[in-house]
């Protein structure tokens, strides 16, 4: 949806297979309207596989971290992007059930991408678990891992804090409404990006 002759906006609810392909399908048809700025809403995202987000990530960064896993031993686990990225300023717009692969893909996208979040502090959801079996048929939950941004910043318990905090009043809008007062304010901030690059 395009918010203005300048600004695109994409709401994505949750991660799945083919979002990526609809993703760059999106992209592809605000281009042609001549898209500078691209706001992602990504707030009430629960997340999904970190395959999705790392598929989604790719449009937009080159090769390099995406996150990484580390385990109490110390040893890492990397999750990579590769080249081929869009060129485009970003917007990300969070909440507080942002959670999961979709604070990794925010993460990233602050970090490597100069991406500006707005709206509330995330879920913070950041960690692996394992199920370890008993031997009355019952199981154990033992985490093994946790999650981190590419520069280090730990996701669980600890969410994504915006650059710019804006509360939501929970209402109900339609999808680009700027009565929508996180979103009228990441349109602000993207205003702000572009006149700054010029």
């Amino acid at each position: 949806y395009m918010l203005d002759d300048d600004y695109g906006y994409i709401q994505i609810s949750k991660f799945g297979r083919t979002t990526h392909v609809e993703l760059l399908n999106a992209i592809a048809q605000l281009s042609h309207e001549k898209c500078k700025g691209l706001i992602i809403d990504l707030r009430d995202n629960p997340g999904g596989w970190v395959n999705d987000a790392q598929s989604i990530a790719d449009i937009f960064l080159d090769k390099g971290t995406l996150c990484y896993l580390q385990y109490k031993n110390g040893e890492r686990y990397y999750y990579r992007t590769k080249d081929g990225k869009v060129e485009i300023q970003l917007v990300i717009l969070v909440n507080e059930n942002s959670a999961s692969s979709s604070e990794i893909l925010t993460g990233a996208l602050r970090d490597r991408a100069s991406a500006t979040v707005v709206g509330k502090k995330t879920y913070g959801k950041g960690i692996v678990q394992s199920v370890v079996p008993l031997s009355d048929g019952s199981g154990m939950q033992i985490t093994v891992a946790q999650y981190y941004t590419p520069n280090g910043y730990a996701v669980h318990k600890q969410g994504i804090t915006p650059d710019v905090e804006v509360d939501g009043d929970n209402g109900m809008y339609e999808l680009g409404d700027l009565t929508d007062a996180q979103l009228a304010k990441a349109l602000e901030v993207m205003q702000e990006k572009l006149a700054e690059k010029k």
